[in-house]
This record gives structure tokens, sequence and C-alpha cells, in this order.
């Protein structure tokens, strides 16, 4: 089992106080704009915006552009706002850069793989001197002591981290091997290996003396095996938005829009279908065709499995309101953790069973793609799919340097979730944000 800690210190600065207050009052969105190469667009008015909020035009009060791109002494920035134009005032803050690694379904070799292209990046990094780092782990905690401007400071403490972790001689202790989809693979080669025999031969295993008892026994076993991934699968997942939550509500004193680079194997808010096809599978390879998994059973009640599944949207609604409240954007990265989610190959297996399960494989693997996509997609962040780390963390950086900020009065009504939509009318600028917000924090739960 996983152990998700979260050990944060985060520094308040008064002076850098933004005024914002996003809550059930006031709406403060941030809203990125890119050409069509990925770049920031840096020259949008206030009359290039339109703003709807369930599909009724809302009109901002608040206009700011903020930009990271470059950090004036104190007395030039002074000289900036008092020239700036009313009605485009700009504003410039340090750029948050919170890179949090997940490594629960990885085993050691990816992890040592994931740390190695992080400290590649950082002992060369050249990033500007108003990005201020953190660094920290799901499972382990902080991994940078506070926050630094100086990304020879987080190699120094990413070598501490990979001698404490990687070279420990007891090994990844972190591994979760029962939420990939191969020990499934493994309990239904189990199940399939107790009822023949151990029979190599595939096909129609019970054969004439095929009778009821032992394909109710055959599927009673399948069943277990799939329902007992599902419920660690769910546990696992929910573990995972639990610790981002969390990590939302110890950032929230630092002032302005934050920026969450999580780097994860994946998670999945449904990993039902894939797993019901691949038990399915074998009930029909075995020829036990009465098999039929319980969440698509006519008539029968869900199981506590298929009822932990579904309580996993849920708790993602919870993430998607902490970082509306407290100004967060999530930008997700695939590492290379799902290598290990595929098939234990034919010799790992039954014989004559094994060719065909690598579909089920490859489509758990894009399943566990859609949890990082969707949350990247609902804070208005960007999901990254699996590439060098270094490259994409810094590509996801300079397209972010700047971004403008719409803030207007929380329209009346007593809707539970409240869907935004803005456009720009300039014509090939892309625009992201986040997708909407819930106006009572109990609505979310």
């Amino acid at each position: 089992m996983i152990l998700f800690c979260l050990s944060l210190w985060v520094q308040d600065d008064p002076q850098m106080d933004l005024v914002e207050s996003m809550s059930v009052e006031y709406v403060m969105l941030d809203v990125f704009a890119h050409n069509p190469d990925g770049s920031p667009v840096v020259d949008l008015q206030a009359s290039d915006f339109r703003l709807k909020e369930d599909k009724k035009d809302i009109k901002f009060e608040i206009f700011q552009v903020v930009d990271y791109r470059f950090a004036p002494p104190q007395q030039e920035f002074a000289k900036m706002q008092e020239e700036a134009d009313p009605d485009n005032p700009v504003q410039v803050f340090p750029q948050t850069f919170i890179l949090v690694l997940e490594f629960s379904m990885a085993d050691t070799n990816q992890v040592r793989s994931t740390v190695e292209e992080l400290k590649q990046y950082f002992q060369t990094a050249q990033v500007r001197p108003n990005v201020n780092f953190f660094v920290v782990s799901l499972e382990h905690g902080r991994i940078t002591s506070d926050f630094t401007n100086q990304p020879s400071v987080v190699y120094q403490q990413l070598l501490e981290y990979e001698k404490k972790l990687i070279m420990n001689p007891g090994g990844n202790l972190m591994v979760n091997r029962e939420t990939k989809l191969s020990f499934l693979e493994s309990e239904l080669n189990d199940c399939t290996r107790f009822i023949t025999g151990f029979n190599s031969g595939g096909g129609d295993v019970f054969g004439a003396e095929n009778d009821a008892s032992k394909t109710r026994e055959y599927n009673d076993c399948i069943t277990l095996a799939h329902d007992r991934f599902l419920n660690m699968h769910a546990a696992h997942t929910k573990g995972i938005l639990a610790a981002l939550e969390s990590l939302t509500m110890a950032f929230a004193r630092v002032p302005g829009m934050k920026s969450i680079y999580f780097v994860s194997p994946g998670f999945s808010l449904r990993p039902g279908s894939e797993a019901a096809s691949l038990t399915r599978s074998y009930a029909d390879r075995m020829k036990a065709g009465s098999y039929v998994s319980s969440n698509q059973s006519q008539g029968a009640a869900p199981t506590p499995a298929h009822i932990a599944t579904s309580n996993l949207t849920r708790e993602f609604m919870r993430i998607a309101h902490a970082a509306t409240a407290n100004r967060m954007v999530f930008h997700t990265f695939r590492s290379g953790g799902q290598t290990s989610l595929h098939r234990m190959g034919a010799d790992g297996g039954v014989a004559g069973l094994n060719e065909d399960t690598s579909l089920h494989f490859d489509a758990f693997s894009e399943e566990m793609n859609k949890g990082l996509s969707y949350l990247a997609e609902t804070t208005g962040g960007e999901f990254v799919p699996e590439s060098p780390l270094g490259p994409s963390l810094q590509r996801v950086l300079d397209n972010h340097s700047l971004h403008y900020v719409l803030g207007y009065p929380k329209p009346s009504g007593r809707k539970k979730f409240r869907s935004i939509k803005v456009t720009c009318n300039r014509e090939d600028v892309k625009l992201s944000y986040r997708s909407g917000y819930y106006p009572d924090p109990k609505k979310a739960k």
C-alpha cells in the first residue's frame, strides 16, 4: 500500500499579495493565450476577450496581464505601473514552479530514469531569476527545503533524494504492483490453472465433462479477482487524489497563480472497463461463457468495487474545487512508468490464453493517460504524453510565461457546477483556462 505524505512549509510574503478572492463571491480566472506554435500571445487587450458562464455573457470588472518573462528592478517596476495603460495593467511576480512527483506504479528502474532526467534538466537549466522552484514527492514529502530560484540548489537536493530513495539497498518500496493490469492477468491465470489442473491446451478445457459447478467455480474465481483489482485500484487512485487535494491546500497562501508540474505514470478514474474486458476474454476463451462482470449484469446490485470506482469522480471534483479556490493550474507529464503495466508475456501465463491480451493493456495504458489529461484540462493546464522530461518542462514553463486575469462577481443562482467559456476575437489564438467552478465548496464533495 502506498503511503502519501505531505510535510510542507510555505512562506507567505505580504508584499506580494494579489487582489484575488476566488471564493463564492468573486471569480478570478487565469487565461493562457497561445499562438499556433505554442508560444504565448502577449499583446491581447480586454476588448479581445468574451466571457460566458453557463452560456450567459459575463462582463468582467478586472483585467490584468501577468508577465513572468522579465523581472525589472523595483524602481523600474514602479515606473512601469505609473505609466501603464489603466485599461491594461501589467503585473510582474515570481513564477511558481511546483514540481510534484508520483512514483507509486513505477519500478526502481523507472524511478531512477525519471530522477536522472530531472537531474540533467536542473543541472543545465537556463531559467529566468524570477522562477521559484519547489519539488515534492507525494510519497515522501518535500524534496527541496523551501522555494528557490537556483536550479543548482534543486539539483543538489535531487541528488540527496536519489541517495535516500533510489540507492536504498532495500529497493523501491513504493511499487504498487496490485494496481497494474498485469496483476489482474496473473490472478486470472491462477484461476485458470487451478480449475483446469494446469491444462496447457487452451480451448474448451471443460470439454464434454463440463459441469455447472466447475463453471460456477471458475466464474467465482475470476469475478473475485476482477473485483479485488478494482478495489485496490480505486483505493490507490483515491490516495493520489487526496494527496493532490492536500497539496493544493498546502500552497494556498502562496500569492497569485500557482503552476503545478505533476509527473506521474498516470491514474484512471474509470479502470473498470478494460479490467472487465480482460476478465471476460478469459471466460470466453475458456468456454465458460456465463461470466458477466457484476457492473454489467442486468438487475444486479452494484458491488463495493464498482461503488468505490464510481466515487472517484467525486474525489476528483474536490481537487477541481481546491485548485479553483487557490488559483492553481496543473500541467501533467506522463513518466515512463507505463511500460511496466504491459502484459506479463506468454511464458508467465497459461499457454493459448495470452496471445490476444495486449490490446487490453494498450487500452488500459490510454485510460491511465486520461486522468492526467482530465486534470490538466479541468484546471487550465497542459497534458504532455510520455516524452523527454527536461525539454518538456522547459517548453511548458516558457509557453506559460504570461497569462491574463479576468475577474468578476459570482452571478446569482444556485447551480451546483458553473461552466466557463472564454473566446478571443483574434484568429489562430488558442486559449486555455479552467473549465468551471463550484460556487459552494460543499457541492464539490
